[in-house]
């Protein structure tokens, strides 16, 4: 988990909903190299499923 009070971080991975001024729910699995190998994005209404993340 992480603060992102500048929106820096929410902006590169492009989850930053500018109207808004928040970032909607994403998780991102990053390999040791820093590849992204999973990407899972929900829009703010939409609950999330850790289940389904560590799945």
């Amino acid at each position: 988990m992480i603060s992102d009070n500048k929106h820096e971080i929410s902006k590169a991975y492009q989850v930053l909903l500018d109207d808004a001024g928040v970032a909607c729910r994403g998780v991102f699995i990053i390999d040791k190299e820093g590849k992204i190998r999973s990407e899972l994005k929900n829009d703010l209404p939409l609950g999330r499923n850790v289940d389904e993340v560590l799945r």
